[in-house]
C-alpha cells in the first residue's frame, strides 16, 4: 500500500499544482517518470488543472488500485477455495437437497445411487475426471442460478474477429441469471435438465455470457466449475427464483442457505 499513501500524501500534505504533485512523487517518493506520465497521460491539462484536492486524489486512486481489482485479489488471496468451500465452509448450503422418492417405487435404489454420484461430484467441485475422481466416476455438470435480472440486449456485446466487440440488436429485455458452476464444465447452446427448489424439472437450451462491470455481457463458450457467470435460458417460460442445471436426470435442486429458520 506504500504507491498508494505516497500519492495520498503527495496531494494532501501541500497540493497547489499537478506540477507539485508530480515533483512529490518523482523526487520524494522515488516513483518512476513513465509511470507517472502514463497516470497523468489520462487527464487534459485543462481537467487537471480544474480539479481539487480531494477529487483529483479520487481519480487518480481510481486508475493506480481500481476497486475492482482490489477486491479480486482480496477474495483471491483470502477466501477459500470452491472446492475447500464446498467441503467444510458452506458444505450444507452447497449440498443438494435429498430426493423425493416413492414407496411404491422400485426404482428408488438406483435413483440414490446416481443422486449421490451427483451429490459427490459437487462436493469435489471437479472440472474434469481425472480431479480427486478416485471412483473413476463421469464428471456431472452442475449449476446453480441464485438470482435472475433483466438487461437491454444493447447490454451483450458479440464477439467479432477483430479485438473491438460490437452490440446486440435485439427488441425486448433479456432475462440472465447469476450461475456459479458447481462441477464439470457447463457449455453454452446445450440443454440440461432444470430443477426448480421443489424438485421440478424440465429441458432447456442454455446460453453463456461473461459478466463485465455493472452492465456488460459477453458471450463465452463454456464455464468450468468453480466460476460465476451469467446464464440464458432459452425458449422457455419459468417462474423460479432460483434454479439447478444439471447433465444429469438424477440431480436435484441446491439445498442453500436457510437464513437462520429454524
Amino acid at each position: 500500500l506504500e504507491p498508494l499513501w505516497n500519492l495520498h500524501n503527495a496531494i494532501t500534505s501541500n497540493y497547489n499544482s499537478i506540477d507539485t504533485v508530480r515533483e512529490l512523487l518523482l523526487n520524494e517518493h522515488n516513483w518512476e517518470k513513465e509511470n507517472v506520465d502514463q497516470m497523468l497521460l489520462r487527464y487534459s491539462s485543462t481537467t487537471l488543472s480544474a480539479m481539487e484536492g480531494e477529487t483529483l486524489l479520487r481519480s487518480l486512486l481510481r486508475i493506480v488500485r481500481p476497486l475492482s481489482q482490489i477486491v479480486l485479489d482480496a477474495v483471491c488471496e483470502l477466501c477459500p477455495s470452491p472446492k475447500d468451500a464446498a467441503q467444510t465452509l458452506r458444505s450444507r448450503a452447497l449440498a443438494l437437497q435429498e430426493p423425493i422418492t416413492k414407496d411404491d417405487n422400485d426404482d428408488n435404489d438406483d435413483f440414490q445411487k446416481k443422486n449421490e454420484m451427483v451429490q459427490r461430484a459437487v462436493q469435489n467441485c471437479c472440472v474434469t475426471a481425472n480431479e480427486e475422481n478416485t471412483n473413476n466416476e463421469e464428471i456431472v455438470v452442475v449449476a446453480h442460478i441464485c438470482k435472475f435480472f433483466s438487461t437491454d440486449p444493447s447490454h451483450i456485446l458479440k464477439r467479432s474477429s477483430s479485438s473491438s466487440h460490437t452490440t446486440t440488436t435485439t427488441s425486448g429485455n433479456v432475462l440472465m441469471g447469476v450461475t456459479r458452476v458447481l462441477s464439470g464444465v457447463l457449455e453454452s447452446n446445450q440443454s440440461y435438465y432444470c430443477f426448480g427448489p421443489k424438485q421440478t424439472s424440465y429441458e432447456a437450451k442454455i446460453r453463456l455470457y461473461l459478466l463485465m462491470g455493472n452492465h456488460s455481457l459477453l458471450p463465452v463458450t463454456s464455464v468450468p466449475a468453480g466460476h460465476v457467470c451469467a446464464l440464458e435460458i432459452c425458449d422457455k417460460t419459468f417462474y423460479h427464483k432460483t434454479l439447478t442445471l444439471s447433465s444429469s436426470k438424477y440431480a436435484t435442486p441446491l439445498r442453500g442457505f436457510d437464513f437462520g429458520r429454524r
